[in-house]
């Protein structure tokens, strides 16, 4: 009954959101929560989580819903191809921000990735050494035991004591 991998209470909330037909005033709160995020540089996925949650529909009901239907009517439509409007120049610039902090933040992950590999080949090192010191100093332990051992069971009995 329950799909691979998800827990009762992830089914019931697949179950109980809702798949009736979108109405105008959620239309509405779906597209001023997407500029919103947007004008705000953050994440689109975020702004679809939002609606989800103020609107008891899943975010991937949400996206859909934008990616169909909303951002094609909330897209401003010019008879002169050679104008922009602001809010075109705006959506570009956003976009465009978002692709140059991702490029950032993948440049800053490929560095610190580049890093880690260096810090573990380092340590790597390190403990290679640390192994070899730690043998050498259980062979030397082992000898000094059974000279000692070997001196013992040499010297007479009365000695010991």
């Amino acid at each position: 009954m329950f799909s691979a991998g998800k827990s009762r209470m992830e089914e019931v909330m697949i179950v109980n959101k809702r798949k009736d037909p979108w109405t105008p005033k959620e239309e509405e709160i779906l597209k001023e929560l997407v500029h919103s995020f947007k004008r705000r540089g953050l994440m689109q996925k975020e702004a679809f989580e939002e609606a989800g949650k103020k609107l008891n529909r899943s975010p991937g009901a949400c996206k859909h819903r934008w990616m169909s239907i909303l951002k094609k009517k909330s897209m401003p439509t010019s008879t002169d191809s050679s104008t922009v409007s602001l809010e075109e120049c705006i959506e570009f610039l956003i976009q465009c921000h978002e692709g140059e902090k991702l490029q950032t933040a993948n440049q800053k992950l490929k560095e610190e990735r580049q890093k880690l590999f260096e810090k573990h080949g380092e340590l790597n090192k390190e403990y290679e050494k640390s192994l070899h010191r730690y043998i050498l100093q259980q062979k030397e332990y082992q000898v000094l035991l059974s000279a000692f051992e070997d001196a013992a069971s040499q010297m007479p009995k009365s000695s010991l004591h």
